[in-house]
């Protein structure tokens, strides 16, 4: 039995007009090919810079998956004695973890802004972070209690089948990553209760009844804990890629100073425009009922979601890397700084007041901030 199709309704393609130049999306250098001109000192520093942010991203990921262990062992605390305070606790490691993957955010970002070139790192990212995800796909859900991989026993609870399963048919037909996870502890509107985590038994041993392993609650267990696995697998695998002489790496290392820099303001700008105005900030104004705020819907918290998806670009105010910012903009890295600051303060402000006003505040700070990293208009 498949789940039926329930859509989230989150618009992922609202347009706002904070440029007329946008942010290149689609899979080539965000600069002509290199030519065979030697590159002055001024390029090969930006060069560097580029490749210390790159470098320093495995630290980042490092940090993932240790977050990945302690929510492995919080579910595992959860399955050996399921109660109230022990899915508290699940879902305290499940936020530690997604927001220290959200910290990665600017990383992913530069792979989502340019997947043809970094098409196998694009692979591993959704399947760590994607959504939306269509939670009638994996359990139960609004009026269908019966739906989703949790019910339909024609699909083993493996990780051969679960990752045969993801976006079969559909692309937010999500078995794998953080927000199905979030779904199986969370639940419609977060009222999953620890209960659903018991393990259950049968006594009747007829050849009609279902095998203990096929009752509901055994298999939701199953699938939550095979999920956390497959989680640490891929991120293994992402940090592997990372770190390695891979494809991906030696497609960014080979771009010229002038090429590599603009992939990453390509980047910047993607973050601030795509991920947070148009996919998540601009949307509550048009449809504020309809539409979550956040790519947590289930798990909540989604205003420091935000925060910590713009805080990423902290990363391009160290002293190894601030060099980029002066190459987009010509400011010095410490008005950048504060434009940066004064975002993060706008959505500070719609955790204390989600009012219209405070919507559009936001989306006006965070499009200042874009501005200050685009290279000026030439028609101008």
């Amino acid at each position: 039995m498949r789940a039926p199709s329930i859509a989230l309704l989150i618009a992922l393609t609202t347009v706002v007009a904070c440029s007329d130049r946008p942010a290149p999306s689609g899979g080539e250098p965000a600069t002509p090919a290199a030519t065979e001109t030697p590159e002055n000192a001024s390029q090969q520093a930006v060069k560097q810079a580029a490749r210390d942010l790159w470098a320093g991203s495995s630290a980042l990921l490092e940090q993932v998956s240790q977050h990945t262990d302690q929510l492995d062992q919080s579910v595992q605390s959860l399955l050996n004695q399921p109660g109230p305070k022990q899915l508290e606790n699940a879902r305290a490691a499940w936020h530690q973890c997604h927001n220290s993957w959200l910290a990665f955010s600017y990383q992913l970002a530069v792979i989502d802004a340019h997947q043809g070139l970094f098409d196998d790192l694009a692979t591993l990212t959704a399947a760590i972070g994607g959504w939306p995800i269509q939670p009638g796909f994996l359990d139960y859900f609004d009026v269908y209690s019966q739906s989703g991989l949790v019910n339909d026993i024609a699909i083993p609870i493996n990780a051969q089948s679960i990752r045969a399963a993801h976006q079969q048919f559909d692309t937010e037909d999500r078995a794998l990553g953080l927000h199905a996870i979030a779904y199986l502890l969370w639940g419609e509107n977060g009222q999953r209760p620890a209960t659903d985590f018991v393990l259950a038994t049968t006594e009747d041993h007829s050849e009609e009844a279902p095998k203990a392993d096929e009752l509901p609650t055994n298999r939701r267990r199953a699938l939550l804990a095979l999920q956390v696995n497959l989680l640490r697998d891929d991120l293994q695998s992402l940090a592997l890629q990372w770190q390695s002489n891979t494809r991906s790496q030696l497609t960014f290392n080979r771009q010229s100073g002038q090429q590599v820099s603009e992939l990453l303001r390509a980047a910047a700008i993607y973050l601030i425009e795509q991920q947070l105005i148009n996919q998540q900030l601009q949307p509550q104004i048009e449809a504020p009922d309809a539409l979550p705020s956040s790519p947590v819907p289930y798990a909540g918290h989604g205003i420091p979601a935000l925060q910590n998806q713009l805080a990423s670009l902290q990363q391009l105010l160290r002293d190894d890397t601030r060099l980029l910012i002066r190459e987009w903009s010509g400011n010095e890295s410490n008005g950048w700084r504060d434009q940066l600051a004064a975002a993060e303060r706008s959505l500070q402000k719609l955790a204390e007041n989600q009012s219209e006003t405070q919507w559009i505040a936001a989306i006006a700070s965070l499009q200042q901030l874009a501005q200050m990293i685009k290279l000026p208009d030439p028609d101008a």
